[in-house]
């Protein structure tokens, strides 16, 4: 797999990657040269990733070395990412508890057929849906925070039970460790890291790589990936 990722991330020329080099790296910075988007409206996907669709290629490239039909993202917000998701992949469930939010992108993206949306808190969501669609391998795109609860530690509990092993997993706003420029979650005392997650990932996966995603501005924010060897 990593072999794989390595020759298609050399293809898009990531500032960060060598063709010398046998593996990827722990953070990975992406540059501008990857950026294939142009246009910048709601529905080309070009705005997804807060505005960084250099990190585009990355989802692309586990989809195929995954065969991932389906895309479950918390948090639609105003949904620049979930427009991606639906243009990338066959199926896609994006889930808010703003009915406000849901609704402006259904009207938004309504020429997006394949796009599932649910209003509810998104650990409630997920347990509800997740049982039909465990034989699914699923990427799970996190990134819901609603006011004062964030219920990431409850997403991975739940993301466990039907998913075991079976799944990428994507932390939005994460804390890159050594990177001061990167920007990142607060709730309160707890910050969005790997090291606040550790624990319930390693539920889900017996053994797993990771990689940050950082776009070509920082101020972006970064995405974790966590994926199954």
């Amino acid at each position: 797999m990593l072999k794989f990722l390595l020759c298609m991330l050399c293809t898009f020329c990531f500032s960060s990657i060598s063709a010398r080099q046998a593996f990827l790296p722990l953070v990975i910075q992406f540059d501008n040269t990857t950026a294939r988007c142009t246009n910048g409206d709601l529905i080309s996907g070009c705005a997804a990733f807060n505005r960084s669709p250099e990190i585009g290629p990355f989802f692309e490239m586990l989809k195929e070395e995954y065969q991932i039909t389906t895309v479950i993202e918390t948090g639609t917000y105003q949904g620049s990412t979930t427009a991606f998701f639906a243009r990338v992949f066959d199926e896609v469930h994006t889930i808010d508890s703003s009915p406000n939010f849901l609704n402006q992108s259904k009207n938004a993206l309504s020429a997006l057929q394949n796009i599932q949306y649910h209003l509810g808190s998104s650990e409630r969501v997920l347990s509800e849906i997740l049982p039909g669609l465990k034989d699914r391998f699923i990427l799970f795109y996190l990134d819901a925070h609603w006011e004062q609860y964030w219920p990431l530690l409850d997403e991975l509990e739940v993301i466990n039970r039907t998913h075991h092993q079976r799944c990428v997993v994507v932390i939005d706003d994460i804390k890159v460790p050594g990177r001061h420029d990167v920007p990142y979650d607060y709730y309160g005392n707890k910050e969005c890291s790997f090291e606040f997650a550790k624990e319930k990932i390693e539920k889900i996966f017996d053994r797993y790589e990771m990689h940050y995603l950082v776009p070509a501005n920082p101020a972006m924010r970064a995405k974790l990936v966590i994926m199954p060897k």
